[in-house]
C-alpha cells in the first residue's frame, strides 16, 4: 500500500510540475521514501509525458508500479496492431 502511495504522490507531483523540493516534503509528510534527483528525472521525463492524457497508463504506474520496459513493450505492441489494421 506504501508504494501505491508513493507513486500516487510522485506521479501527480511531476504532472503539476512539482520542483524535488515538494515532492519530498510530500513524502516525508506521509513517511514514503524521498526521491532523489536522478530518480525523480524518471518521473518528469518519462512516466510524466506517458501519463499525461493516459488514464490507463496512469493506473498502471500507480496501482501496478510498471516500469518503463514494460511500457516500451506495450507502445510498441500498439504500434505493431496500428500496422497491421
Amino acid at each position: 500500500m506504501r508504494m501505491i502511495e508513493r507513486n500516487c504522490i510522485l506521479l501527480y507531483a511531476a504532472l503539476g510540475d512539482k520542483c524535488l523540493k515538494e515532492v519530498n516534503h510530500s513524502l516525508r509528510g506521509r513517511e514514503c521514501d524521498l526521491v532523489n534527483e536522478k530518480e525523480w528525472a524518471l518521473w518528469t521525463n518519462y512516466y510524466k509525458p506517458l501519463a499525461e492524457d493516459n488514464p490507463i497508463y496512469q493506473k498502471e504506474i500507480i496501482c501496478n508500479d510498471r516500469s518503463l520496459a514494460w511500457f516500451a513493450r506495450d507502445l510498441k505492441k500498439q504500434t505493431n496492431k496500428g500496422i497491421l489494421s
